[in-house]
């Protein structure tokens, strides 16, 4: 027997019964709502509710990453008032490390005036900088 033969066959053997399946009546009972809608008495249909199906199911969720503290947060540079200067003073971009919520560990910082003079701000314990006046 050639293979085209026997290939032709078992065709015809597997998909028999789902040929008598279509053409046969179908129960009230086993026929859903979502059968009839997406063709699920016919011998395809079985292959669409899956596909359906499988396009349908939610997504499965990632749970969001716990972040890490910063070890340490760069503030760029910026002008602050200093009535002691004459005006604004310019205070260079430096990084702070993080100690709590409401406080940042502030390196020793020079700020420079209007008029070219400097003044020292010493290396301290201080509000984070969104929440401080002068550096």
């Amino acid at each position: 027997m050639s293979y085209a033969l026997t290939f032709a066959l078992l065709l015809m053997a597997a998909t028999a019964p789902l040929a008598r399946a279509a053409y046969a009546e179908p129960n009230s009972d086993d026929v859903t709502e979502r059968q009839l809608a997406w063709g699920g008495t016919t011998p395809s249909g079985a292959i669409f509710d899956h596909l359906n199906d499988s396009m349908t199911r939610p997504v499965p969720q990632v749970p969001s990453p716990m972040v890490p503290v910063p070890e340490s947060i760069w503030v760029p540079d910026r002008y602050v008032p200093a009535p002691r200067a004459g005006g604004l003073l310019m205070v260079p971009g430096h990084w702070e490390r993080p100690l709590s919520d409401h406080e940042v560990y502030t390196p020793p910082l020079t700020g420079r005036g209007p008029n070219g003079n400097s003044i020292e701000f010493p290396a301290g314990v201080r509000p984070p900088v969104n929440e401080r006046q002068v550096p």
